[in-house]
């Protein structure tokens, strides 16, 4: 009797609760009518909001196509940023309210932020693609994706490294490329370029002219002149074969290039010691510095490739 009794009681206890639609009379307090009543008119104007929100999303994706189609992003992102700043002012205004609404139109309101803050980005996508495309050509490849953009980058940087011709225009490509997927321009410049004798960052990083301080050799040239003279001078109190051996007169003069490139760098951009080893271990692995010239350690034009790669894996 008992286990029949109160399986009676929680039937009725479930019934009001969750089905106060039913058609049996029970003692309902005024408070709990009006509370249900209150629910019955918040989920149904819930609903017509959840309509609005599909709707506006709907048609705000039509809008963003149709102005990116006749390349009006910016108006676009202007007119987006004045309803972002309308949805900001009600929801504000909403703050004091005793609306019996007040959540479900705040929730409304987040919703519609969210949409437009989306199509925002979408359309700011499109402009940039866009100004970069005018900006680097359409032959300069720009990653969608930050993971896009660093395989291009990776690609660029490799090849920079491997490619043993100096092409101005192939140069310029690169940099702008690196540019184009988020490289600085400092940076992007000294990745791309290519010395006369084919040798680029990745070589020439090792001869920085902050170490190299020589006058000569910062200023080499093959022009007849007093700075000539002197780097002459130079190397024949240094270079024991130079003269002799061409093996030793290539080597030579890549090193000057990459000391006349160096010193160019960090005289017009500023690239200082710190940014060389920066940018060389972000891209080719541990940079270790040198602190004398390698021609001050005994070290003979013909063995600087060997001198390097041991120098870098002590």
């Amino acid at each position: 009797m008992k286990t029949i009794i109160k399986t009676t009681l929680l039937t009725i206890l479930v019934i009001c609760t969750i089905t106060p639609l039913a058609n049996i009379t029970l003692a309902i307090s005024p408070e709990m009518q009006k509370a249900i009543d209150v629910s019955n008119k918040v989920e149904a104007k819930k609903r017509v909001y959840d309509n609005i929100v599909l709707s506006y999303k709907e048609q705000i994706g039509k809008i963003t196509n149709l102005y990116i189609s006749k390349n009006k992003e910016e108006r676009l992102i202007e007119l987006y940023n004045d309803i972002l700043d309308k949805v900001s002012d009600l929801r504000s205004n909403m703050k004091n309210s005793t609306s019996i609404y007040k959540g479900i139109l705040i929730e409304t309101l987040n919703e519609l932020e969210d949409i437009t803050g989306d199509e925002i980005v979408i359309v700011e996508n499109s402009y940039y693609a866009k100004q970069d495309a005018v900006k680097y050509g359409d032959d300069i490849e720009i990653g969608e994706t930050q993971e896009e953009k660093d395989e291009i980058i990776e690609e660029v940087v490799t090849s920079s490294s491997a490619s043993n011709v100096a092409n101005v225009q192939q140069e310029s490509q690169n940099r702008k490329t690196l540019e184009a997927n988020g490289i600085s321009h400092k940076e992007a410049t000294a990745i791309a370029w290519k010395t006369d004798l084919w040798d680029g960052f990745e070589f020439c990083a090792n001869f920085p002219a902050e170490v190299y301080t020589n006058n000569a050799l910062r200023h080499y040239t093959d022009a007849q002149s007093s700075v000539a003279d002197e780097h002459k001078e130079f190397i024949g109190i240094y270079y024991k074969n130079y003269y002799t051996d061409p093996v030793a007169h290539r080597s030579g003069a890549r090193i000057w290039q990459c000391v006349r490139q160096m010193y160019l760098y960090y005289k017009n951009q500023w690239l200082t010691k710190s940014d060389v080893e920066t940018i060389y271990e972000k891209y080719y692995g541990e940079y270790v510095p040198y602190t004398t010239p390698f021609y001050l350690e005994g070290v003979q034009p013909e063995d600087i490739e060997e001198y390097i790669e041991n120098h870098h894996n002590s």
